[in-house]
């Protein structure tokens, strides 16, 4: 495996702990479902990063986080209004952006791709929770 996955990636083990609050709102407000797959999520998440390694594990982290991501993006659509959107529409643009970032930096064999993935994930809680706060009442 390249030498920059096995840079310092326990804190991208912990940022990934912080789709939980996500998780725990959904659970409170009764999305069920919802939050079995966020936490399944931080599951494969954290399971890919305390050792990244290309295989099933990269794939599952992958594929899950992706189907979560689409997820996220149509209920975010479907119900945000006023200042949920003034709050996820620009973090979505940030999203995409430190995402992309990341890839770029890790093709190229730059160190800081750590940090913008770090961006990422702490974007990604903040984005899960405030969409999951808009949902309707169950």
């Amino acid at each position: 495996m390249n030498k920059m996955y096995t840079q310092n990636t326990n804190a991208l083990v912990i940022t990934s702990t912080l789709i939980i609050p996500s998780a725990y709102l959904s659970y409170k407000r009764h999305y069920f479902l919802q939050s079995y797959g966020l936490l399944f999520t931080i599951f494969c998440s954290i399971n890919f990063w305390r050792s990244p390694r290309h295989g099933i594990r990269r794939n599952m982290d992958l594929i899950i986080s992706k189907i979560a991501f689409f997820y996220f993006l149509y209920i975010g659509y479907m119900h945000l209004y006023g200042y949920g959107c003034m709050i996820c529409y620009p973090n979505l643009s940030m999203i995409l952006f430190c995402y992309n970032r990341s890839n770029t930096l890790f093709i190229n064999k730059k160190e800081e791709w750590l940090y913008y993935h770090m961006i990422f994930h702490t974007l990604v809680g903040l984005q899960g929770y405030v969409i999951t706060a808009y949902l309707p009442n169950i």
